[in-house]
């Protein structure tokens, strides 16, 4: 196995590619990361991401509190590979009231047992809810004693005659003062109640709104890929431990499936279909792409001309080969409760990449999302034109969210999706792209990708730096390796900064999401994460 070397002034490390790393004191925290980058080398481990999800102490990889009989109530894993720890998210749910608050999920339920004294609100949240007419309000929660710790958590694997036989540790840290050692780009340890179904922004009160009491651990991307663990072929369960709660533990048995046609790993492919022979489209011409999603090897998961359907997908069918289409399990939220898990997959055109240098403004409204394509900015308003739509599109995702009986469910997915070139499109270089999600055999995956086409000419124009105010703009100062943004964002490959595949989606329009603007969006993430805890 190669050995890197990394000389850094005042320290030297020595570490194995797929091996240990120095103890956690001699480590300098991440502001110091861009001093030496190929620490977090992302491919230097032949390893598979593992995602372990437990909601109110049952499996539960929807992280959805509504009943799915079909939803798998095992960890189904292909043996083989040495799997690192992912992602992994803890979940308690208990309904309250507003008089009570957060009260019942320190008093009874999964989290009943640990440390919450220091517990404070530290802010709330209201917005529009998806169907219009009513209001979702959160408040959130933050400083207890278990948030506030330095924690490790344990994954045992077990055979059926309840011997262990692997072990990995993880190192969560803290999301205030991360270390190099640290096992988890992403660490949330939080807590919010969620009211749905206001009658008005301020009012809660009403019969039909719901109340619950939630509390998360969450992490996400690894850091250190290297280390690893196996789960052999005669592992029957694993068991998950806490530092903070001891002699409490979560156990998911295991499922070993063998080898198909396709394997781990995920990626995006893109590809025009007949494009113009001039070299350019023209206002009023469509732009057809095709995606092909492939495995670590580069082989399709699907036959050409089709996805899986909505229903495949709900229910983890193998034919869905693990791709995710949008959910709104549990009120995902940025930053506070499994954002990541609600697997938008979206497509976007957007520019000309020249005039790109602001934030789009275009009003999102209910009655556009059934649109063959919802306008995101607009050349009047904004100096470029925006358009977005979600893949499956929202009448068949809608239509099967809302009625799991509705023929929506089964109904065709293509693999191409299109946008027409509007009429005042201006001439230039546009950007169209799709981001995604996979969760299969045990391992979660985000990826994305884009291409450029031309409209109006064949000259090429380039997309500006955009500066979010307020902000280092330097993105790669901080997030290199493991921590760059291809890897712990949206997976689009070489896009370290902001970009035109950001501002097409994350726009001011969104009346259920105001955060989504990037600027906004990015604002409030480095904010809530850097966050000082209370002495």
């Amino acid at each position: 196995m190669k050995i890197a070397q990394i000389l850094i002034p005042s320290v030297s490390l020595a570490i194995l590619a797929c091996g240990s790393v120095s103890e956690r004191g001699a480590e300098p925290l991440v502001s110091e990361a861009k001093e030496y980058s190929a620490y977090w080398d992302s491919n230097s481990c032949e390893g598979v991401g593992l995602g372990l999800y437990f909601y109110n102490g049952e499996w539960n990889p929807d992280m959805n509190p509504l009943p799915n009989p079909s939803r798998p109530t095992q960890l189904q894993i292909v043996d083989g590979d040495k799997r690192y720890m992912q992602e992994l998210y803890l979940a308690s749910s208990v309904p309250t009231t507003l008089e009570r608050g957060l009260d019942p999920v320190m008093e009874s339920g999964d989290f009943a047992g640990l440390d919450w004294s220091g517990i404070q609100e530290v802010g709330e949240d209201w917005r529009l809810e998806a169907s219009g007419f009513t209001y979702q309000r959160q408040i959130f929660y933050r400083d207890a004693e278990w948030m506030r710790a330095d924690s490790e958590f344990k994954i045992t694997a077990y055979n059926r005659h309840g011997q262990k036989i692997s072990e990995l540790k993880v190192d969560a840290g803290r999301d205030d003062d991360w270390h190099h050692s640290d096992d988890a780009f992403e660490r949330r340890f939080v807590a919010r109640v969620v009211s749905t179904g206001c009658a008005a922004q301020g009012v809660c009160d009403n019969p039909e709104a719901l109340h619950f009491a939630q509390a998360f651990v969450q992490l996400r991307t690894a850091l250190h890929p290297q280390r690893d663990f196996d789960i052999p072929r005669n592992a029957s369960y694993l068991k998950f431990k806490w530092s903070e709660y001891p002699g409490h533990s979560w156990r998911v048995d295991i499922r070993h499936d063998r080898p198909g046609d396709t394997g781990y790993g995920f990626g995006v492919e893109l590809a025009e279909i007949s494009p113009p022979a001039r070299g350019y489209y023209l206002p009023g011409e469509n732009i057809q792409v095709r995606v092909t999603f492939v495995d670590g090897d580069g082989v399709p998961l699907f036959p050409e001309g089709s996805l899986p359907t909505f229903r495949q997908m709900l229910g983890r069918e193998n034919a869905s080969k693990g791709l995710r289409y949008l959910t709104f399990s549990d009120f995902p939220m940025l930053y506070w409760a499994h954002k990541d898990l609600q697997a938008d997959m979206e497509t976007f055109f957007g520019g000309p990449l020249h005039k790109m240098t602001t934030v789009g403004s275009t009003p999102i409204t209910p009655f556009v999302l059934f649109n063959p394509q919802i306008q995101s900015a607009d050349r009047l308003n904004d100096g470029w034109n925006g358009f977005v739509q979600i893949l499956p599109p929202t009448p068949i995702t809608f239509g099967c969210l809302l009625d799991p009986s509705s023929p929506a469910c089964d109904a065709p997915v293509s693999d191409v999706f299109s946008f027409a070139v509007p009429a005042d499109a201006e001439a230039g270089t546009y950007v169209v792209g799709l981001k995604a999600r996979r969760e299969w055999e045990g391992e979660p995956m985000q990826k994305a990708g884009s291409i450029r086409v031309q409209v109006g000419t064949d000259v090429l124009s380039d997309f500006p730096e955009f500066h979010v105010v307020g902000m280092d703009n330097n993105c790669a100062s901080c997030h290199v390796g493991r921590a760059a943004l291809p890897v712990a964002a949206h997976g689009f490959e070489g896009l370290n900064k902001v970009g035109p595949e950001c501002l097409t989606c994350h726009t001011n329009g969104y009346y259920f999401e105001p955060d989504a603007a990037i600027d906004t969006r990015l604002r409030y993430m480095h904010d809530t994460t850097r966050r000082l805890f209370a002495p």
